[in-house]
């Protein structure tokens, strides 16, 4: 036990020393007690102290140095706003440019539930109008529709006195809300109206372009088809022209997206071959025409010679 008192003495003399001056301010009658009180008191307040203000500091330094940061940030991911806005309202407002993406939707096969509608519905009514007039189709459909509804709606007229115990007075129509409904609003009318007088000018205007050769290329490319289709029309009827027409629309485009390059590659080595073939025959051609036409006024200046 006397070993051990000084060896608390030594310690506490130990921690004490660099907190000499603290113990001033207390006067009190335990010296000893006091200062080692007050110097584990004091280094920790201090400690702590400038733990805070570095932990401030710390925290106080990144938030200058990133809220410049957060600031371009701001204006980088806002600036892309004002350009894309725009584009999206003339894109609504053009109607040739909302045909065009409706469209190609359809023969790319964007959505492929939409297009295989589409597709089969075109396919459908081409089938049937091969063996069935317009009127016997629409005859066909207002029967069915009729007859439909009205086994549907007796059914449910007499279920609500069945089941319910309502009288002739309370029955309800199935249908009373549709009866008030305006099916051909005028807005909807004048709408389509401009739309498809905004497609019938898109479509005068490239034809009026071919007819009046704006470019010889697409007109020669114009003329060949056309020719084409009058030759094949003497001999295959003009359903199976369509049938054939309508399935490659589904199915040129989706194909060329899927080789395009290879397709390019090709279609641009043949047209440069045709080119030079046009080119060379073309020369020879008026050659010849002009060693004829030198001939013929020789043969002419002969005879008035003569």
């Amino acid at each position: 036990m006397t070993d051990l008192g000084p060896k608390a003495s030594a310690d506490n003399t130990v921690v004490d020393t660099p907190a000499a001056p603290a113990p001033e301010p207390n006067k009190t009658n335990n010296p000893t007690t006091t200062t080692s009180t007050t110097a584990a008191a004091k280094p920790e307040t201090t400690t702590s102290a400038t733990s805070t203000s570095t932990a401030t500091s710390a925290t106080t330094a990144p938030t200058k140095d990133t809220t410049p940061a957060a600031a371009a940030t701001t204006t980088t991911a806002a600036a892309p706003a004002p350009s894309t806005q725009p584009s999206k309202k003339a894109d609504d407002n053009d109607p040739t440019t909302h045909i065009k993406q409706c469209l190609t939707s359809l023969v790319y096969w964007e959505k492929p539930v939409h297009s295989g509608a589409v597709l089969a519905g075109l396919l459908g009514a081409l089938v049937l109008t091969q063996y069935y007039s317009v009127l016997q189709l629409g005859a066909a459909f207002f029967t069915l529709v009729t007859g439909i509804n009205l086994l549907y709606v007796n059914a449910h007229k007499q279920g609500q006195r069945f089941f319910s115990g309502k009288s002739t007075d309370q029955l309800s129509h199935p249908h009373s809300q549709r009866f008030k409904d305006t099916y051909i609003p005028r807005d909807r009318v004048v709408k389509s109206a401009q739309l498809a007088v905004d497609v019938i000018e898109a479509v005068v205007q490239q034809v009026t372009k071919l007819v009046l050769i704006e470019d010889t290329w697409r007109s020669a490319w114009a003329v060949g088809i056309a020719y084409f289709v009058w030759t094949l029309a003497t001999y295959v009827a003009t359903k199976y022209l369509v049938g054939v027409f309508i399935v490659g629309v589904f199915s040129v485009p989706r194909v060329y997206s899927q080789h395009k390059q290879v397709i390019d590659s090709q279609v641009a080595q043949h047209s440069q071959r045709a080119k030079d073939l046009a080119e060379q025959y073309g020369s020879v051609a008026s050659t010849k025409a002009k060693e004829l036409y030198n001939q013929a006024m020789a043969s002419v200046s002969k005879k008035k010679s003569e």
